[in-house]
């Protein structure tokens, strides 16, 4: 069975992971859609890259109240809970 999309979440802090599974699927599911729910540091880091993965990449850019912070640091200020939500 063929999955119809994949998604996944990332902010600035954890980029280059989303540069590792994003060529991953390039070579395994080619054209397929991610949706990848980000900040804009994370997006403009992927569509800098080289070589470009060959996938249907669709942002939905919430996530940057939360760039540059750990799990430590959401803590700190109480937004932890609010990063998990979404």
């Amino acid at each position: 069975m063929k999955p119809s999309s994949f998604c996944c979440i990332c902010t600035d802090s954890c980029a280059y992971e989303l540069v590792g599974l994003l060529l991953s699927l390039s070579l395994y599911h080619t054209d397929e859609t991610i949706y990848v729910l980000g900040d804009i540091l994370s997006k403009q880091y992927i569509e800098k890259m080289t070589p470009q993965p060959r996938l249907n990449i669709v942002w939905n850019v919430q996530l940057d109240k939360y760039s540059g912070l750990n799990r430590q640091k959401m803590e700190q200020q109480g937004i932890w809970s609010d990063f998990q939500i979404k």
